[in-house]
């Protein structure tokens, strides 16, 4: 079983894996989750999923 971020968000998180491991949903579709274990901590969570996003390759 996979670790989630957070007790709440974790059968949520697992199950999501679970249907991108079956090939219902793509992987990169669960590289845009920002996720974090509580509400205070979900603007550091954004910050860093947006800071592994792929930047455009001509300024578009």
């Amino acid at each position: 079983m996979r670790q989630g971020p957070g007790v709440f968000w974790t059968p949520l998180v697992n199950a999501l894996h679970g249907i991108a491991d079956a090939g219902f949903l793509s992987a990169s579709t669960l590289d845009d989750l920002a996720v974090a274990p509580d509400l205070p901590g979900l603007p550091a969570a954004r910050e860093k999923r947006l800071r592994r996003a792929p930047r455009p390759a001509h300024g578009g």
